[in-house]
């Protein structure tokens, strides 16, 4: 936009805090600097950053029906997960059959706050065509309490174990199967999800 030339906040100190504002949006500035007896400066910008995402409380669910999903993070990897859809059929894909042997693909979810939930778990559906002529496709999926400095595997499956047997095709899911619960009791209140699909240049995920 063309700044009005009244600035919004005077007298302010370096760096300056700005309260009230909203998660996960992306907000654009124009600054200008006090010269003293000189006057002001010419208006700088536009400038933009974005605020950080709130904690999502539990029960979250995300069944990807806008991509990227808000607040996931899909770098980390030497390939990005993307967007799969057909029809009623919505979901992420990691995209091994695009792939070379070797490459990850790597999504972590936002900080979902499980405070005050019983027994937190964790439950997704996949799909997967085990390829005997590409046998090293794999997934992990790995959660951390301490803000993603470390990280513990909770599900894992590669080469044949890593077959979901629901008619999937070389880049088509099936008809998904259930990972099943699985506790994360032991773990803190805070906790991210990370999705790492291991190409063994196979069927997609």
């Amino acid at each position: 936009f063309t700044p009005t030339g009244t600035p919004t906040h005077t007298g302010v100190t370096n760096p300056f805090n700005i309260g009230s504002l909203t998660a996960a949006t992306s907000y654009t500035f124009y600054v200008q600097a006090d010269c003293g007896g000189a006057g002001p400066s010419l208006w700088s910008g536009p400038k933009t950053f974005t605020t950080l995402c709130n904690a999502y409380p539990a029960p979250y669910l995300e069944q990807f029906s806008t991509w990227p999903p808000l607040c996931w993070d899909l770098t980390g990897g030497t390939l990005s997960w993307m967007q799969y859809s057909a029809g009623a059929v919505q979901c992420a894909k990691a995209n091994f059959w695009s792939q070379s042997a070797g490459n990850t693909d790597i999504m972590t979810t936002p900080v979902i706050d499980v405070t005050g939930m019983a027994t937190p778990a964790l439950k997704f559906d996949w799909s997967h065509l085990y390829s005997a002529t590409y046998p090293l496709d794999g997934m992990d999926v790995k959660v951390s309490d301490d803000n993603g400095a470390t990280w513990t595997t909770v599900w894992t499956k590669v080469g044949a174990a890593f077959n979901s047997g629901d008619g999937a095709g070389n880049t088509t899911p099936g008809t998904f199967v259930n990972s099943g619960i699985i506790d994360l009791s032991s773990f803190g209140n805070m906790l991210l999800i990370r999705f790492v699909g291991n190409s063994g240049w196979g069927p997609d995920a």
